[in-house]
C-alpha cells in the first residue's frame, strides 16, 4: 500500500510524493506542462526517504508560492519550520504573499487523510 506525503502545484507543474508500502522507498511523480506544445510530461524519481526528497525540492526558486494540496502529519513539523525561513518578500503584492500564506497555513492545518470528510 502507498502512503501520500505530500502534493503541490505550480502554473505548469505538479509534484506527487508518496511512499511504497513493500520497499519504503519514496517515489515523485513530477508533472510538467509545456505550453506551446500543449504536450504534458510525466518523470518520476525515487529517494531513500521524504527528508532527501524535501532537501532537494525546497531547494527551489520560491517553492513557497506553489500551491499545496497536502502535507503528510509526520511532515509538517519540518514544512512549517521551513516556512519560517523563506522570504515572502520575492513578491511585491502583499495580498499575494498573505493569500499563499492562507494556503500554507489551511493545508498544515488540515485533517490527516487527504479529502477526508
Amino acid at each position: 500500500m502507498e502512503e501520500l506525503l505530500f502534493e503541490i502545484f505550480a502554473d505548469a507543474v505538479s509534484y506527487t510524493v508518496y511512499q511504497e508500502g513493500i520497499t519504503g522507498k519514496v517515489v515523485v511523480e513530477e508533472a510538467l506542462f509545456d505550453e506551446e506544445s500543449n504536450l504534458l510530461q510525466l518523470e518520476n524519481s525515487s529517494f531513500t526517504d521524504f527528508y532527501s526528497f524535501w532537501k532537494v525540492f525546497s531547494q527551489k526558486e520560491n517553492w513557497h508560492y506553489f500551491h499545496p494540496l497536502f502535507i503528510n502529519t509526520t511532515y509538517r513539523p519540518l514544512v512549517k519550520e521551513a516556512l519560517k525561513k523563506v522570504d515572502w518578500n520575492v513578491h511585491p503584492d502583499i495580498k499575494w504573499q498573505q493569500s499563499h500564506q492562507k494556503q500554507w497555513d489551511k493545508v498544515l492545518a488540515d485533517p490527516g487523510k487527504y479529502y477526508s470528510k
